[in-house]
């Protein structure tokens, strides 16, 4: 089995730690200890912008994109 798309991933080690819990699971009941990271970046402006969906924030806070790329917007630092 060829296990190299394990080193493509942006962490492998979290990676390869989630495989072990997931491998866990199928065997039987158990207590997943994984961290869980939350980006909170502008969250609570991320549902204002949805609910009057205003898309010029939503653009903003990072729930639209202009273009297709990686670039994360910050509301708080705009000017």
């Amino acid at each position: 089995m060829d296990f190299n798309f394990i080193k493509k991933g942006e962490n492998t080690w979290s990676f390869i730690s989630f495989c072990l819990v997931l491998k866990q699971l199928k065997i039987s009941s158990y207590e997943v200890k994984l961290p869980v990271y939350i980006v909170a970046r502008c969250n609570g402006i991320q549902h204002i912008a949805a609910m009057i969906k205003d898309l010029d924030i939503a653009k903003n806070v990072n729930l639209l994109s202009e273009i297709e790329s990686d670039k994360v917007s910050d509301v708080y630092t705009k000017k």
